[in-house]
């Protein structure tokens, strides 16, 4: 719900959204021995006071924010306490930066997608000049689709699940199949269509994902895979108008994203290195890391966890014989 700072009385115990400038942070510690931080947002001469405790995943980026020049912001949270004395329990941030677009217009940007943005704009910018570069830099123009990408979630109970997750997600893809085409002495025009597809695999996601819940379509009706070449679909024929090959190819790569086609062979090396590399960044955000691997079969009397127990006891007691 979209409210202005002086209207926060009226939505006491509820989830609100609105738009401020954050001017003051300060970490505090509960009675209870908990860190937190008092944050203080103005808008209109009017302020109100944020609570982020430690235990939020914004909690260390909100932490590393530079305030000299307070930036504005959306915030999301739940007002607490009452008209006298109100505070909002803050959820999450969105911060403004200047948009992709020409001019002085700005995009407002998930706290946690904010590195991930900056790399975005940079693979933009370093994109060799042409049909290629064109295509990209139309469809990331377009109000239709770049808001709600850089806001949608990667997913919703899988990988990546935070507003601005698919960003990250996305990213992440990108930078694994850039690394992996120049292992592989692939070609720059390769290369970058690579990047590009990596960019635009999940587009879709912002009609079937969404930002937050409810879901905007069901995804037992809806493929986001298709619904990624619906969505660029005006952006690919204006493509093949002025560089048939980069289009033919661009479109080849995006049907190779659809679950059908995932079983064949790809005709492309680069659809297999977005599909590898797809499924390494939602692995990495999954936690299938050493210790989640340890975490199986603890009750085994070989498990490493049980084994270590045993070499301590027999260590004492090695110990307390000597």
């Amino acid at each position: 719900m979209l409210v202005s700072v002086a209207d926060l009385g009226n939505y006491l115990n509820k989830d609100v959204q609105f738009y401020a400038k954050l001017v003051g942070r300060r970490m505090c510690r509960s009675d209870t021995g908990h860190n937190f931080y008092r944050l203080q947002f103005i808008e209109n001469g009017q302020a109100v006071d944020g609570i982020l405790w430690w235990s939020s995943p914004i909690y260390a980026l909100v932490g590393q924010l530079d305030l000299s020049v307070p930036p504005r912001v959306e915030v999301l949270g739940h007002v607490d306490g009452d008209k006298s004395s109100l505070r909002i329990r803050v959820s999450n941030l969105c911060i403004a930066y200047q948009s992709l677009k020409i001019g002085n217009s700005a995009w407002m940007i998930p706290i946690q997608a904010l590195d991930a943005y900056f790399t975005l704009y940079g693979y933009l910018q370093k994109m060799s000049k042409g049909g290629l570069a064109t295509f990209m830099s139309a469809v990331f123009l377009d109000e239709d689709i770049t808001p709600a990408y850089l806001r949608c979630r990667g997913s919703v109970n899988h990988h990546h699940k935070f507003m601005g997750g698919l960003l990250v997600h996305s990213v992440q893809v990108a930078n694994l199949v850039q690394v992996q085409s120049i292992c592989l002495g692939l070609s720059l025009e390769e290369t970058e269509l690579g990047i590009a597809g990596a960019l635009l695999h999940d587009l879709g996601k912002i009609e079937v994902v969404g930002e937050a819940n409810p879901r905007p379509k069901d995804p037992g009706l809806f493929s986001h895979e298709v619904t990624t070449i619906k969505l660029l679909a005006p952006h690919l024929k204006l493509l093949k108008a002025i560089d048939s090959r980069t289009a033919w190819t661009m479109e080849h790569i995006l049907h190779q994203m659809i679950p059908a086609q995932k079983s064949k062979i790809a005709s492309l090396v680069i659809c297999d290195l977005i599909r590898m590399a797809d499924q390494l960044s939602a692995a990495s955000n999954n936690k299938k890391g050493i210790d989640d691997f340890l975490s199986i079969g603890k009750h085994s009397q070989l498990h490493p966890i049980k084994m270590e127990a045993i070499q301590k006891r027999q260590l004492a007691l090695f110990n307390e014989a000597v």
